[in-house]
């Protein structure tokens, strides 16, 4: 599976001391946030752990026929092309004419895909009512300054080139997590483009309908033009947080800066009492740090950097490699957060915390995961 889930803290650890080693010590830090299970408001999800039509997972088809929408075990693929093609939807308890609806997403472009959407673009995502009102349209249109295709959003109609555009294109073979809304009350629709929190940078989009009542999320086949797109982890919430980074069963990686050429890769499976891998590579001195403190503790305003303090260790570890178990003892929807980093005495020119004296700390990866 791929990402669902962004998610981005950084962590600056500055050092004057003029007789500092010039090497770098990269290492990762992994979080638990104690979250109460009963607070969230997970409305739907579905992370494609299955195989076969949709329709036959908990989706129902609201439109189309003859081509179905099917899961590989992985992710559902939306084919489009020409003829009757059927569009599915993710039901749950519907929400009043004043609820604001969240969902997020994972999204994959194939190489040659899409093969020239009009100017209105082809939305595939979007809410709906129990009948045929669709609300937050997500989709793509075509390039206009030398990538592979534009992500827009249009609060209510199909017309996405009506809409609002993210104003960087963006590429094939490459995983993007999208988080968008729709405001009943307004009619507004926002979009998130791999965020980092409910802060991160947004577009907007205000249609001309308020009050519908949401009750669906809708995956679409267009039949305007052909092209496949991949969808992996879908959550539908309440609110932003609900949204994000809430699939139990994968381990999403988060959109944070590369600073390094060290990496690592987190596989297993998140469910509590399971195991998860964490491997480290390119890196001197790697360490697993893990703490149950919270380490939502912004600095801002003293650094000048969006950062975080990750307090009291709890186990350090410098190994490159380490195997995790999840405790079987922690509730459903515990979120566990794992970062790689590299701290080093030279500047990393990527870093968005480089004073340029000092030691700095840029992340390389990050992941999330959330017990079942």
């Amino acid at each position: 599976m791929f990402a669902a889930c962004a998610e981005h803290t950084l962590l600056r650890i500055d050092s004057r001391n003029p007789c500092t080693s010039m090497k770098t010590t990269s290492f990762v830090t992994a979080t638990l946030l104690l979250s109460s299970f009963a607070s969230a408001q997970i409305l739907a999800s579905d992370n494609f752990s299955y195989t076969g039509q949709l329709n036959a997972n908990g989706w129902g088809s609201h439109s189309g026929t003859g081509f179905f929408v099917n899961a590989n075990g992985s992710v559902a693929t939306l084919q489009h092309g020409s003829g009757s093609r059927e569009d599915v939807n993710l039901p749950f308890t519907a929400l009043t004419a004043t609820d604001v609806v969240f969902a997020s997403f994972t999204m994959n472009v194939p190489s040659g895909n899409p093969v020239n959407p009009d100017a209105e673009g082809t939305y595939f995502v979007h809410f709906k009512d129990t009948g045929s009102a669709f609300r937050g349209r997500v989709g793509v249109l075509s390039p206009a300054a030398g990538g592979d295709f534009r992500l827009a959003v249009h609060a209510d109609s199909a017309n996405l080139g009506a809409g609002t555009a993210w104003p960087v294109e963006l590429s094939f073979d490459t995983n993007y997590t999208v988080v968008f809304s729709w405001d009943a009350a307004t009619g507004t629709s926002q979009l998130w483009l791999n965020p980092f929190n409910a802060t991160a940078p947004s577009i907007s989009h205000t249609g001309t309908v308020t009050g519908t009542l949401i009750s669906q999320f809708a995956l679409r086949q267009s039949n305007d033009h052909t092209g496949s797109v991949l969808i992996d982890d879908v959550v539908v919430g309440r609110s932003f947080n609900d949204a994000f980074c809430a699939s139990p069963n994968s381990i999403p990686q988060l959109d944070t800066p590369d600073c390094s050429v060290a990496t690592f890769s987190v596989t297993g499976s998140p469910l509590a009492g399971n195991q998860v891998n964490v491997t480290l590579t390119g890196a001197s001195v790697p360490a697993i740090v893990l703490s149950t403190l919270n380490v939502d503790l912004p600095l801002l305003p003293l650094l000048a950097c969006d950062c975080v303090l990750v307090p009291s260790p709890d186990i350090t570890a410098f190994v490159s490699t380490l195997t995790l178990t999840v405790p079987a003892t922690l509730p459903p929807s515990t979120r566990v957060f794992i970062q790689g980093g590299d701290l080093t005495s030279l500047p990393g020119a990527a870093s968005p915390c480089d004073p340029g004296i000092g030691l700095f700390f840029g992340l390389t990866d990050a992941f999330c995961i959330v017990t079942g």
